[in-house]
């Protein structure tokens, strides 16, 4: 993936990936399987000349990820390889079709058989919480 963004390929180091999905697949049975981890970057502007990373910004727009509080509308933050990352609530009325749309743009990109959703669980590098503005004012117990 480009810079540990889920859906997008580097176009530097792979830009002919779709190409090259297609012979191997002709050629032998060997199946091009992209592994997409559960935790979305966050990715907040474009930096450096650099494309914004739409499935995060459309993510926050349609609010598919997990809040921090009931209090306010923050994503609840966590971290993974890519550092900062979300994750997507899956009760959220919208987050299948963002989670489709997203995946739909990998498969027109690289042509995949298939997804290997890694990390699929919520896990986060994090002892608790990464960030001290999203500890809850009441614990849980």
């Amino acid at each position: 993936m480009h810079d540990y963004k889920n859906f997008l390929v580097d176009p530097y180091m792979f830009g002919d990936l779709k190409e090259f999905v297609a012979n191997i697949t002709l050629m032998s049975d060997i199946h091009y399987v992209p592994v997409v981890d559960a935790g979305i970057p966050q990715r907040l502007r474009s930096v450096g000349g650099k494309q914004p990373y739409m499935p995060y910004l459309t993510g926050v727009h349609q609010n598919v990820f997990i809040q921090a509080s009931a209090f306010n509308n923050a994503s609840f933050t966590g971290q993974s390889f890519p550092l900062d990352v979300v994750y997507p609530d899956w009760t959220a009325n919208e987050t299948a079709s963002w989670w489709d749309l997203w995946i739909n743009e990998l498969q027109v990109a690289t042509g995949f058989s298939g997804v290997w959703t890694s990390m699929n669980e919520v896990s986060s590098r994090c002892d608790g919480f990464c960030y001290e503005d999203q500890i809850p004012a009441k614990s849980i117990q």
